[in-house]
């Protein structure tokens, strides 16, 4: 399904001492982006640009007062940048920066499927590409009030909202001038269906809204393995009856 050329950024997440993964991440891209100027942006970033959108990541993560607290087997392991073309496919490969030292959470109870959603939204709520979502993998709150829960404090919410905004903000200023007059920038893109003669569309992300009950992320685990315990039913005197054979009578 043909797309507008764009830089998708993904920030990765794994599950200590498993192979689970968990990935959250945004595009950015300019209006009449075309595969050459794509990866010319791309060949332009460094490891500079890479250090700037894993702080931003981090910055959001471990925002003091804000609410937001990732699970404490959770793990926030690095960046992943990648140039995606017209037909929906790599230009060329992706570049990646692991963390040296994996952030990890401190909060104690999430289940693995929980998270915290930012929902993007267009300047206009008019026409395709105008809403998004960014799921942030293993997270909640960190804490609730009794007298509204399970939705969290408006405070929370709102906080959340805030350091969501500086995230998509500081992913923004990264890339400004990269290379020297062009700012590719967070925003919302619309695939067109094949066959289609209507030009794939994208809106700037103007906006992020944090909604006050906790989600679950749609992509479920898929390598976290479970391990079972089992319990025989005792089925008491059905069980004497059928042992004593059929009734003669």
């Amino acid at each position: 399904m043909p797309v507008l050329p764009h830089l998708r950024i993904t920030w990765l997440f794994d599950i200590k001492n498993s192979e689970e993964v968990a990935v959250t991440g945004v595009s950015a891209t300019e209006p009449g982006w075309t595969d050459t100027a794509c990866e010319t942006t791309f060949n332009a970033l460094t490891n500079f640009h890479l250090d700037a959108l894993d702080n931003a990541m981090l910055a959001f993560l471990t925002a003091a007062n804000q609410g937001l607290a990732m699970a404490h087997w959770g793990r926030y392991t690095g960046v992943k940048v990648a140039a995606i073309g017209a037909d929906g496919k790599y230009i060329t490969d992706p570049i990646l920066k692991m963390r040296d030292v994996p952030q990890i959470g401190t909060q104690l109870g999430p289940l693995p499927q929980t998270t915290v959603c930012l929902s993007l939204r267009a300047l206009t709520s008019i026409g395709p590409a105008t809403k998004g979502r960014m799921y942030i993998p293993y997270s909640t709150v960190i804490s609730w009030d009794d007298t509204i829960a399970p939705r969290m404090l408006p405070a929370y919410a709102q906080n959340i909202a805030n350091r969501g905004a500086e995230l998509i903000g500081s992913v923004n200023n990264a890339l400004e001038d990269v290379p020297v007059g062009r700012s590719a920038a967070c925003s919302i893109l619309q695939t067109t269906p094949a066959g289609s003669t209507k030009p794939p569309v994208s809106q700037l992300i103007h906006d992020v809204l944090v909604g006050d009950i906790v989600d679950t992320q749609r992509k479920r685990r898929n390598r976290l393995q479970e391990i079972y315990s089992s319990a025989a039913v005792d089925f008491g005197r059905a069980a004497a009856a059928d042992s004593a054979g059929p009734a003669v009578e």
